[in-house]
């Protein structure tokens, strides 16, 4: 949804079952990057800092996994401050309201203002990404 939504072209980072067969290679097309969520990620980190080198973006769930709970947002995990820290690359929040029905309207994408975290831990980094995502779900 979020490809759509902007002009830039977006590399995500994605869960390695998603790359076999036809899907995977529709996926590696759009500049998907695997994520091998069960063991060290470092091939995934360095694909996505060379892909923030060049000046492109990078999509990247912070919470992990899809909410398919009743929870607002989930705990998020760290990577996306940490690869931002380490690249020295502002953060857009984006938020995602409305039902995912197929062919259907009702699905609004929210952007944020960048964020700047390079001054900021990790962890008081990743509190200030949660809370503007939780004003653009808000809004």
């Amino acid at each position: 949804m979020i490809l759509t939504a902007t002009k830039r072209q977006v590399s995500y980072l994605a869960k390695s079952e998603l790359f076999h067969g036809i899907p995977g290679w529709f996926f590696r097309h759009m500049g998907m990057i695997p994520v091998y969520r069960e063991k060290g990620n470092m091939k995934a980190v360095l694909a996505a800092e060379k892909v923030l080198e060049k000046g492109g973006a990078i999509g990247i769930f912070p919470e992990g996994k899809r909410n398919y709970t009743e929870q607002e947002l989930l705990p998020f995990r760290t990577g996306a401050v940490r690869l931002a820290k380490q690249a020295v690359c502002p953060i857009v929040p984006c938020a995602i309201t409305g039902e995912y029905r197929l062919f259907r309207k009702g699905i609004q994408i929210k952007f944020g203002k960048p964020i700047s975290i390079e001054a900021f831990e990790i962890k008081d980094a990743n509190q200030m990404l949660q809370e503007e995502i939780r004003k653009l779900l808000r809004k």
